[in-house]
């Protein structure tokens, strides 16, 4: 994930904010694939430390709110997974729903095994690897895994956490981030993961971005827990994320245009059976 710091003039002056996103931004791979990168300011984030980003050593300032490997990435994450496992242990409501590359991760695959016991209920969109067994009962009944190929090529990490208010929810935390739960990324290379505060942009990944992604039909698979993906049944009507994505305009990043343009689609979350039985 690059970290820069471009000036953005605004009627006091110049403000200081940070991109975050792929390195090396490649308008070929553009056409093919889907990603997420953007624009935010944090107070606490110097840009005298971006390199210091950049090698894994913690600048004279930290990171915070950044969250960053090798250095706290990992044990924050499962910070955020075991709070989800207490709000359901108190009756309050937990939801986990997470996008990534892969996952490989013991630590994570145990901390969301022991939350999917606690009663939260999980989603995963897993576009290739995943070493977690969804819908083994006892174990992760809770949890439900499904990888999209279709048009794009699904490259966006996203992690939501419903903090006691469900999904989607504008008191959840969300975050992007550039690491896959895989032990390569959270212990051998810089990673960042990023809270989204623009309300706009929190919106946006809750409200399409990731319901979309849940709904899919039209190019989804899911895993079972024999670690079989099964193709999801699907028609010509059935609900594309890609096609949604395609012809319907981003809730972000079109300022005083939003009022002027056609609402986007409200998505409503679908109902999901468990993954299938293993035979």
């Amino acid at each position: 994930m690059g970290a820069a710091d471009p000036r953005l003039r605004e009627l006091a002056g110049a403000r200081r904010v940070l991109t975050f996103g792929r390195d090396g931004a490649d308008f070929r791979a553009e056409a093919v694939r889907t990603d997420a990168q953007g624009f935010q300011h944090f107070e606490a984030v110097h840009g005298s430390d971006r390199l210091q980003l950049r090698a894994g050593i913690p600048g004279p300032h930290g990171y915070e709110p950044l969250l960053v490997a090798p250095l706290d990435l990992a044990q924050k994450t499962l910070t955020l997974i075991g709070r989800e496992a207490e709000h359901a242990r108190h009756k309050r409501l937990a939801r986990i729903v997470a996008k990534m590359n892969g996952l490989t991760d013991h630590n994570l695959v145990q901390a969301l095994y022991r939350a999917s016991q606690a009663g939260v209920q999980i989603d995963l969109i897993v576009r290739g690897i995943c070493c977690l067994r969804p819908g083994v009962p006892g174990l992760s009944d809770n949890i439900r895994v499904k990888s999209i190929v279709g048009r794009f090529l699904e490259h966006s990490r996203i992690l939501c956490f419903g903090a006691g208010h469900g999904l989607p929810s504008p008191e959840a935390k969300v975050f992007i981030t550039s690491a896959d739960w895989m032990p390569r990324n959270l212990d051998r290379r810089v990673e960042a993961l990023v809270p989204i505060e623009n309300p706009t942009v929190h919106q946006q990944i809750l409200d399409q971005v990731m319901i979309a992604n849940i709904n899919d039909e039209a190019q989804s698979w899911t895993l079972g827990p024999d670690a079989a993906y099964t193709r999801v049944p699907h028609d010509a009507k059935s609900f594309s994320a890609h096609t949604f994505f395609m012809t319907n305009p981003s809730l972000s990043g079109r300022g005083r245009a939003r009022k002027k343009d056609a609402p986007v689609p409200q998505l409503t979350l679908k109902k999901r059976a468990g993954p299938r039985a293993a035979s």
